[in-house]
């Protein structure tokens, strides 16, 4: 069972009450990710989307996929996250760019905590 550690508190996985803040939750746990919006494309004007995306230890990410219309960034915050072009730690920032072939995910033994920014919204193509 993992809890979320979120800008507003803690929650537990699955739980179902939530806060106002706790909306901005997108719970993917079945899949091994959660993620807090911290600046949604409404907060920005359609400028950007920015969240803290949690990938649990195991879990290697989406299939390898494309966003063919919008880039995708991450600042590192705790773990390693593992791309189809290395492992990065803590303080790394990673960009694919727009239209770029990418897998993203955590190693077996850490999960990975991110900051993640995406310029515009965006469509996913799995290969």
């Amino acid at each position: 069972r993992h809890r979320i550690q979120t800008m507003k508190g803690t929650i537990n996985e699955g739980e179902t009450e939530r806060t106002e803040s706790e909306d901005r939750i997108l719970d993917f746990s079945a899949t091994g990710m959660w993620w807090e919006i911290t600046k949604s494309t409404a907060d920005t004007r359609g400028e950007l989307l920015e969240a803290i995306n949690i990938i649990v230890a195991g879990f290697s990410g989406p299939p390898v996929h494309i966003h063919p219309h919008a880039e995708e960034s991450y600042h590192v915050l705790e773990g390693t996250l593992v791309t189809h072009d290395g492992e990065y730690g803590p303080g790394h920032f990673v960009w694919f760019p727009e239209g770029s072939v990418m897998e993203h995910g955590a190693t077996a033994a850490e999960d990975v905590t991110v900051l993640f920014i995406t310029n515009k919204p965006f469509e996913i193509h799995y290969r």
